[in-house]
């Protein structure tokens, strides 16, 4: 796969607490935001970031909208799990993918990140079993400290590290 440079960022997209328009004071709604995302697509643009936590679902929920007027090969989409989110199950990494997915519209993630610092033995390894099934492509950390990367990086290389 080829390595995208330029990502899109969804932070903003959508409505409500955390949308365009509380942010921004302008509307962030699929009918807006489909000239952009258009025009970005035609000029090669392909990696869209977008969270659990933007809008509560709603930028994945757009995102996934638009992208059905592109080739899935057309769009890279990168997405997190957000800890301060997740249900206390065992498997909360893979229902928070399964249920981004779903938002989207889409069957696999091409990078998948566990979006803050929060007890990274625990949430670490639940990327394990995506990576495994093919549901995500890639996995990294966000807003982690290097002693978290790098611990992070000990699970993912040797899962069975304590």
């Amino acid at each position: 796969m080829k390595e995208e440079k330029i990502a899109l960022g969804t932070w903003a997209w959508g409505s409500g607490a955390f949308g365009g328009d509380a942010v921004y004071g302008v509307s962030t709604d699929e009918k807006n935001l489909k000239p952009v995302f258009e025009a970005a697509v035609r000029s090669g643009l392909r990696l869209w970031d977008t969270a659990t936590v933007y809008g509560m679902g709603e930028s994945e929920r757009i995102l996934g909208t638009l992208m059905r007027s592109a080739k899935r090969e057309e769009v890279m989409v990168s997405t997190k799990f957000t800890p301060q989110l997740a249900e206390m199950y065992d498997n909360s990494v893979e229902r928070m993918a399964e249920a981004s997915m779903k938002r989207m519209g889409i069957d696999y993630i091409d990078v998948y990140w566990i979006h803050n610092p929060m007890d990274v033995e625990r949430w670490t390894p639940g990327l394990i079993p995506l990576l495994q099934s093919g549901k995500v492509k890639r996995v990294g950390v966000s807003n982690h400290d290097i002693k978290e990367i790098q611990r992070a990086n000990e699970i993912w290389v040797k899962p069975d590290s304590k």
